[in-house]
């Protein structure tokens, strides 16, 4: 299609972008998408995608893999990070995965590693971890000299409805405490 939106094959000018569904199948998970982009026809009913559009709907169909594999979405990545008051550049120089790894994972252009996904996920739980994150971004020493023994040993001691998981580790009058629950962990 070209800029003036003139259809291809009946050159009619008739042609307006409109959305449309259509089902993806991903590892034998089959789900419903809305919300698909294409440029229509009213003359003949030629359909068309435009460069953007096909970008949108790449993307729709990238989050909906994710969500089938367990991973943050794009949006819950942007929405993750903004919580944690973190711009893209920083986000990168502290989880790892390049200079322009968080524009790519939350545009849907590369898809995280389970990995980076459940480092995400620990730090939205307990956000204490992102000064633990910069000592190590900022060392060159590496984990064992920045940690200085005082994150090696901790260990899980309690988990509660109120207080989520607790460890108990060697900062003094510190604990780490999440509002996520983990019934595993409680006392029987």
């Amino acid at each position: 299609m070209s800029n003036t939106h003139e259809c291809t094959l009946c050159g009619s000018s008739a042609v307006h972008a409109t959305t449309y569904s259509d089902t993806f199948i991903h590892r034998g998970v089959e789900t419903a998408v809305d919300g698909l982009e294409v440029m229509r026809c009213d003359a003949c009913g030629e359909e068309l995608i435009e460069a953007d559009q096909a970008r949108r709907n790449y993307r729709k169909m990238v989050d909906i893999g994710r969500t089938v594999d367990g991973l943050l979405t794009g949006d819950a990545i942007v929405h993750l990070r903004k919580r944690l008051g973190l711009t893209q550049q920083e986000a990168a120089e502290l989880f790892g995965g390049g200079p322009n790894a968080f524009s790519k994972y939350e545009r849907g252009d590369v898809v995280q590693s389970i990995a980076m996904d459940r480092l995400l996920r620990l730090v939205g739980s307990f956000p204490l971890l992102l000064d633990w994150l910069r000592a190590i971004a900022q060392s060159d020493a590496g984990l064992s000299e920045v940690s200085d023994g005082r994150w090696s040993g901790a260990v899980p001691v309690a988990s509660t409805s109120e207080r989520g998981l607790m460890f108990s580790t060697a900062f003094k009058a510190q604990s780490i405490a999440s509002n996520v629950s983990y019934p595993e962990l409680e006392a029987a």
